[in-house]
């Protein structure tokens, strides 16, 4: 089996529907062990893949990937600014661990605006563990300025936000701008590696030993230090952390006799030497910044049994017990002699063990789970409006039930639907400027869009019907992508091998949910959802109704059109053979007036279809599909090994050597032909089956026994004007006139199924606009595209209103999907051309356009049914464009006098 190395991951309900999270750090892993984020990335990495982004490495030199200690993570160093080679890797890492719906947790608000440009659609956590909205002394002016920018350039982007302390979030808040929903998550500790570590070393008895465990940098008092050290010669004051060089109050500090730095230890040193010290110390420089801060380590000296002395810090006022705030030197000295006897008290070290408990990661980590779960399902219960892109084969609409199925998107759907043609020629560059600097793949970039469906039309059980291009462009795609698929029984094996490759999240099938499993397993499928979906649904083209002939004026008793399917169908497409073949015997033996053929020379397409069949009392019909799943081909190689031997066998003669692989999977389902005879209200006589509960025997159609033993039965109430009446009406109004199997009902659901599933949509407009030209003489052409729609984006655009809005194409967010380039150089349009209002846009709705559609809502329905069935057909042979239609009955029934209009209710049976 051609399937990836790695299967998708499945979707974790607890991080809010993700597969994965991508950590945005400006941190170092190895200088940093243990901090805030390793023990967020610890927990993730429990659930999910994590990739750890650092900016670690000097200009010029390639992104690497490493492990770590933490299973299930990786390490991504890279030189920053982030170029095309690192979001390649990043790409690759995440598609290689089967990654699709990553979740993006950010600590850092520089380095990559690129990469969160590319992922528009990625639900974001800005994980705020320092007030950076506020100047430290620690900072330099100028780097101050540049982080506190780009914190409120991001916030506006967020969609949650973790602080570290209620001051660091209210200023984020009332600083920065931020709307969205707030979590606070204090810096906790790791209470169970600690308590392990006390257990193994308890304090030395007598001991008199501070101890300061951290980074020590610009942000430690060593004025403070110095003062305190030399207050108090007879305790040793231990450092324990990297040490950043040139500091000269460092450096003085170290030449006093009572000051020893350990250096940068190791996770499990580090806490055997905060277990042998008798106060642990957090001595930072005063500013507003420290103040609203909540250090890492404060929590970690409680759990290890340590009573503190810190600087003042809001969020350590509540709990005097556990912290003794102090702000000069000689109150440092002070604290630290009144604190130092309950470093061995039996119920000071009770209390501090339950308060690490209180405030380890693991509650945390809690916390954060229910907020993005909150966040998640308010995301999903938000309205929207989503960009999504339809690829399709633009050699199939020629197909009336093809076309009616993808015009029902863009007919009905309140997102912005872009037709793509998908199959055939190689595209060209389609791209927007917000990702093309970090992307290197060569293909088109689907990112502008939020959604991306694949419709049947473009085959996918078919080797090379969608360009290689195509397919690697969806498989990057990490937007909502969808696939409608037919005719799952023809090779099925290719059709789960491209599901390998694309990794769609839905798949709207038409397998029965009792067979889905024996089709799509879950291990191989595990964060693909398969939803039902109907080859097709109740045919709009207004002109059916027109042929729908009255009963007494029907000359024919049965009306059909079958053929004779290739042994691979199996039963079902046999039986498309057998009841006309039958029928037409049975009848012709009869002398009754019937149209039955079973030659594929005889088959008639379009109107023509429509006046056949409402030109005839009945029409038969059998389940759709194929109950032959040919897995592995050999039924395949067996029907051609038996076609070898007799060129005359059918599936008759082949059934019993077929059978076997019949047994598996039973996909019997309504075929759209169904819904078609019920339209033109002609009657169904049906071999007895599901139909995919639309319709029931004896209530929709009359059934007709497999053995024919009931076929003058059927003839006999087909003679019966009341009873054929009573059914197709029955059938009409429960299927039709119900709306239930409607294309509007069809869409609906899928504008659902989408704006459940998309968290974060790109907030892109797509701005798709016919392009003219103009000649010196002040005329306008249009000017074709190589599109099926002929739209290209112009330079400037008309609004709504059809006022010109300048749209710069070296800005836009889109240009056009090219799949075949014109042979000839399309004209250059000046900036200053404006083209006049396309005639799909709407005009300005004034008061009589209201009056009009107050008018046209007081009808009785059976007068609007009337008119817009009539209306739609004459717009569908002028060629008018969508939406015209509704105008134009409002318009001409304001126009239309009283006597008038009383003479068209009675006309067209209105009351």
């Amino acid at each position: 089996m051609d399937s990836p190395l790695v299967h998708r991951q499945p979707l974790c309900a607890d991080l809010g529907g993700h597969d994965g999270v991508v950590m945005l750090t400006w941190s170092n892993w190895v200088t940093e062990p243990r901090s805030n984020r390793y023990h967020y990335a610890a927990r993730f990495a429990a659930r999910v893949p994590v990739l750890f982004l650092q900016p670690t490495l000097e200009p010029g030199q390639p992104a690497s990937v490493q492990s770590c200690e933490i299973g299930g993570m990786e390490v991504i160093s890279f030189a920053d600014p982030m170029d095309a080679q690192t979001f390649g890797l990043i790409s690759r890492r995440l598609i290689e661990r089967g990654v699709r719906k990553p979740l993006l947790w950010i600590y850092s608000s520089l380095h990559y605006d690129g990469l969160l440009r590319a992922w528009p659609q990625a639900l974001r956590v800005y994980h705020a563990t320092e007030d950076y909205l506020n100047h430290s002394a620690q900072m330099e002016m100028d780097s101050y300025q540049r982080v506190a920018d780009s914190v409120r350039r991001l916030l506006p982007q967020v969609d949650l936000l973790v602080g570290v302390s209620e001051r660091v979030v209210n200023a984020y808040v009332e600083q920065g701008g931020y709307r969205g929903p707030t979590l606070l998550a204090p810096n906790g500790c790791d209470a169970t590696f600690f308590e392990s570590a006390a257990s193994c070393s308890p304090a030395a008895p007598g001991e008199r030993i501070c101890i300061y465990q951290g980074g020590v940098n610009k942000r430690v008092d060593f004025a403070l230090l110095l003062q305190l050290v030399r207050l108090m010669p007879d305790w040793e004051f231990r450092f324990c952390g990297q040490a950043t060089t040139g500091l000269e109050g460092w450096e003085q500090l170290l030449r006093e006799p009572n000051v020893r730095h350990l250096g940068a230890l190791a996770p499990d040193a580090l806490a055997r030497a905060m277990c042998e010290a008798t106060v642990g110390l957090i001595p930072f420089v005063q500013d507003r910044w420290i103040r609203n801060s909540l250090p890492l380590k404060a929590y970690e000296y409680v759990a290890c049994g340590l009573p503190v002395v810190s600087i003042p810090i809001d969020a350590l006022q509540g709990e005097p017990g556990l912290f003794r705030l102090a702000d000069t030197a000689p109150a440092f000295a002070d604290a630290v002699r009144a604190v130092a006897p309950s470093r061995s008290d039996p119920a000071a070290l009770r209390e501090r063990a339950a308060a690490a408990r209180c405030n380890s990661y693991d509650a945390r980590f809690d916390a954060v789970t229910a907020s993005l779960r909150a966040v998640a399902q308010t995301r999903r219960a938000g309205r929207k409006r989503l960009n999504v892109a339809v690829l399709y084969d633009d050699g199939s609409v020629h197909v009336n039930t093809v076309r009616e199925h993808l015009e029902s998107f863009a007919r009905y759907s309140r997102h912005q639907i872009v037709y793509v043609p998908a199959t055939g020629g190689e595209p060209a560059q389609f791209r927007w400027s917000g990702r093309a600097a970090l992307d290197v793949s060569g293909g088109p970039d689907l990112s502008a869009f939020d959604v991306v469906a694949v419709h049947y039309s473009a085959r996918v059980s078919v080797e090379g019907h969608m360009p290689p291009v195509v397919e690697q462009a969806l498989a990057r795609f990490h937007g909502l992508k969808l696939l409608y698929i037919q005719d799952e029984y023809d090779t099925p094996e290719v059709t789960l091998r491209w599901i390998d490759r694309v990794q769609p999240d839905l798949v709207y099938t038409c397998v029965p949910a009792q067979d889905r499993e024996k089709v799509y397993s879950s291990a191989r499928f595990p964060a693909t959802e398969f939803l039902p979906t109907l080859t097709g649904y109740v045919p709009e083209d207004a002109s059916i109704d027109d042929h729908a002939l009255p009963l007494t004026q029907r000359p024919l008793l049965i009306a059909y059109r079958g053929r004779k399917l290739p042994p691979i169908y199996g039963h079902l497409g046999y039986e498309k053979y057998l009841i006309g073949r039958t029928v037409r015997e049975l009848a012709d033996a009869r002398g009754l007036p019937v149209d039955v053929e079973v030659d594929d020379a005889k088959r008639i397409y379009g109107a023509d279809w429509y006046r056949f069949l409402g030109s005839a009392r009945a029409t038969l019909g059998t389940e759709s599909g194929s109950n032959l799943f040919d897995f592995d081909g050999s039924a395949a190689a067996l029907i051609e090994r038996e076609l070898a031997r007799d060129p005359q066998a059918d599936y008759a003669t082949l059934e019993p050597l077929l059978r076997g692989y019949e047994q598996a999977v039973r996909m019997n389902q309504v075929s759209p032909k169904i819904f078609e005879a019920i339209r033109t209200r002609t009657a169904l006589v049906l071999f007895e089956g599901e139909y995919s509960g639309v319709v029931r025997a004896g209530e929709h159609y009359i059934p007709l026994k497999r053995d024919f033993s009931n076929f003058d039965e059927v003839v006999h109430q087909l003679r019966d004007d009341a009873f054929v009446t009573a059914l197709t009406t029955r059938a009409y109004d429960d299927v039709i006139r119900s709306g239930r199997w409607s294309y509007r009902t069809f869409v609906e659901g899928f504008d659902a199924d989408i704006e459940q599933r998309v968290l974060r949509e790109t907030g892109l407009a797509l701005l798709w606009v016919p392009l003219f030209v103009r000649d010196v003489s002040g005329a306008f052409e249009h000017l074709q595209a190589t599109t099926p729609q002929g739209l290209l984006l112009a330079d400037r655009a008309c609004d709504r209103h059809g006022k010109a809005a300048l749209v710069s194409q070296t800005s836009s967010p889109l240009q056009p999907w090219l799949f075949s380039p014109p042979s000839q150089p399309q004209p250059q349009v000046a900036a200053e051309v404006a083209p006049p209002p396309s005639p799909g846009l709407p005009p300005p709705k004034g008061p009589l356009y209201h009056l009009g559609k107050a008018g046209w809502s007081m009808l009785p329905r059976a007068v609007q049914r009337g008119l817009g069935w009539r209306l739609r057909a004459l717009a569908i042979q002028a060629d008018l464009p969508p939406g015209a239609v509704n105008k134009l009955v409002a318009a001409a029934w304001t126009l239309t006098p009283r006597p008038a209009k009383k003479a068209l209710r009675q006309a067209l049976g209105g009351s």
